[in-house]
């Protein structure tokens, strides 16, 4: 879950899938589509294609269990999004070391969660650099 309460899964065939906080969209990237263009599917959680149906179930069961073990910071960072993302902010890659996890956001936006519970945001655009303590 990212800081503006955005939940996301990326699947291992290289697809993704967000929804929005307000819960009621969501963007479907189809793998291959990390490309210049960066081409999505815009969708309703009520009304969406049936071969998606299991992304969604996976989805809606993953951000549940996201919002519940949220550990709500105050302070976080959160980049604006490119104009060619419809507003969501996806993972473009992510590594996990002994350290904790680095993902690399659309928006630019670097974000390093450390297994002691200490976070580390770089954003690309604006040369921020914020360090969130446990």
């Amino acid at each position: 879950m990212l800081s503006d309460e955005e939940a996301g899964v990326h699947f291992n065939d290289g697809s993704k899938i967000v929804t929005d906080k307000t819960n009621f969209t969501f963007i479907h990237k189809p793998k291959g589509s990390a490309s210049k263009d960066d081409t999505s599917e815009l969708h309703s959680l009520e009304d969406y294609p049936a071969h998606l149906f299991k992304r969604v179930k996976l989805l809606n069961h993953f951000k549940n269990y996201l919002y519940k073990k949220a550990d709500v910071k105050t302070s976080l960072l959160v980049a604006k999004p490119k104009e060619n993302n419809s507003g969501f902010f996806f993972v473009k890659k992510w590594r996990k070391t002994s350290h904790g996890i680095l993902f690399i956001l659309n928006s630019g936006l670097v974000q390093v969660y450390f297994k002691d519970r200490t976070e580390l945001f770089i954003d690309m655009s604006t040369k921020n650099v914020t360090y969130v303590d446990k």
